[in-house]
């Protein structure tokens, strides 16, 4: 079949009667086209600007916090101690709006995470996940509701590379991963 736009004149005529000699869809068909024609459309700008604006929901929604202190990347003398070992790891992160007090102490072959959050927020909870890098022991996951202090606290935790996340109202804010492991 050529198309329309190259058919002689004559040609065309034809097909224009063959066309007119078909049966008309039924009223029902006829109906939900026409329904379909009269509803509103949604300008593609609308969509765009739409779908821009879900998604920088769900970015402002998911944060990513950063780590504002390590205490053992900071000498004693620093803060104003003499020269101990710290046994306990204390490491402050931020997100917009909070700090996150987190605390990592060795009690004999295991440890003890726990910390506070700083600032406002409504309910939360926090996960934490630990990859211990032996193939023989899969990661260890834990999860609890933070107190209405905001403070958390899990026991008996083995070494390995940590992941924590913490969900806050309409908020999900993610650590930077940390080593769990005795000072070197």
């Amino acid at each position: 079949m050529k198309l329309p736009h190259k058919l002689h004149d004559d040609a065309f005529d034809a097909l224009l009667r063959e066309a007119a000699s078909l049966d008309d869809a039924p009223p029902a068909l006829l109906h939900k086209a026409y329904a379909l024609a009269k509803a509103p459309q949604t300008a593609p700008a609308q969509t765009l600007a739409s779908t821009a604006y879900a998604l920088g929901q769900s970015i402002a929604q998911a944060l990513q916090a950063v780590l504002t202190f390590d205490s053992w990347t900071t000498s004693p003398a620093a803060l104003g101690l003499r020269s101990t070992t710290m046994e306990t790891r204390q490491m402050m992160f931020s997100a917009p709006g909070r700090d996150f007090d987190v605390r990592v102490t060795p009690k004999g072959d295991s440890f003890v995470l726990g910390g506070q959050i700083l600032g406002d927020f409504g309910a939360g909870s926090m996960s934490l996940s630990i990859d211990t890098h032996l193939r023989d022991q899969p990661a260890a996951s834990f999860g609890l509701p933070l107190d209405e202090l905001g403070s958390f606290r899990i026991a008996s935790l083995p070494p390995g590379l940590a992941r924590l996340m913490f969900t806050l109202d309409d908020e999900t804010i993610t650590l930077p991963a940390f080593e769990i492991r005795k000072r070197a």
